[in-house]
């Protein structure tokens, strides 16, 4: 069994939220080579509602990052959507 860790960047240092999250729901899409233009890859998923991640999400003033690990590995490093307001 994996082993994950889901942690987010409000700009305040990283928070873990891998409780709140649905590994099963991972959904990432990955591009490799486009061309040679630049490429976007893109993670969904689901999570519990939480008043602590809301909060962070609407009044985060800079870029929010979020880092995924499984097996100590990295999974996945992007910056969360503005869309979700």
């Amino acid at each position: 069994m994996a082993t994950w860790s889901v942690s987010v960047d409000w700009g305040d240092g990283a928070t873990d939220i891998t409780n709140l999250v649905d590994i099963k729901s991972f959904r990432r899409s990955r591009s490799i080579y486009n061309n040679l233009c630049p490429t976007i890859n893109s993670l969904t998923f689901s999570m519990l509602r939480n008043p602590t991640v809301i909060t962070g999400l609407l009044t985060a003033a800079s870029d929010i990052t979020i880092t995924i690990t499984k097996d100590a590995a990295a999974y996945f490093k992007g910056y969360i959507r503005n869309n979700f307001k």
